[in-house]
């Protein structure tokens, strides 16, 4: 069985790109060179609006959309890092979240030359120190907006297999409404 994963940027230009689509379609569906999965992206200002992605790419693919819905499961930032960095309060503070919720974003302000993943670092250390957590994992940053996203430990495992976030469906069966 051969599964192709189509991922289309800007869908109103998708009339422009839709012959390049189909064309990438039956040349996938007419050659034995993809036997595997494959990957589609379409870029429409781009001046190659089509690629094709090898096996590994289509596994990438598969996991950052997976990341992609976890990042936009967790609507906004409960922790917020100041302009003079993590105090000790902050990392109680990462405490209690991670025990109530397994992934947080946290937004971190006025970074003064630091990294995102320094100020996750910075955090961690925090944290733990604190007691009774251990191995939090640093799942996502995004240097535009100065977030990051960090869960609990394993929590990376369970979005890279799509387990995490449940849907509805899954929250009903567990008893949860």
């Amino acid at each position: 069985m051969r599964i192709a994963y189509i991922e289309i940027k800007r869908p109103r230009r998708i009339i422009r790109n839709f012959t390049t689509v189909l064309v990438a379609l039956v040349f996938l569906l007419e050659t034995d060179s993809f036997s595997t999965p494959c990957a589609f992206t379409c870029y429409a200002r781009s001046k190659n609006p089509l690629s094709m992605v090898s096996t590994e790419d289509a596994t990438d693919a598969t996991n950052s959309s997976n990341m992609e819905m976890a990042w936009r499961f967790i609507k906004k930032p409960l922790l917020r890092l100041g302009s003079k960095g993590a105090a000790p309060s902050h990392g109680n503070s990462l405490r209690e979240l991670l025990k109530t919720h397994k992934v947080v974003k946290v937004k971190v302000n006025n970074r003064r030359g630091i990294t995102l993943e320094e100020a996750f670092e910075n955090l961690r250390n925090l944290a733990e120190a604190s007691g009774m957590i251990e191995g939090i994992e640093l799942l996502r940053t995004r240097p535009s907006e100065n977030l990051f996203m960090c869960g609990v430990k394993g929590t990376l495992k369970l979005i890279e297999d799509g387990e995490y976030p449940q849907s509805s469906t899954q929250h009903d069966d567990a008893g949860y409404s």
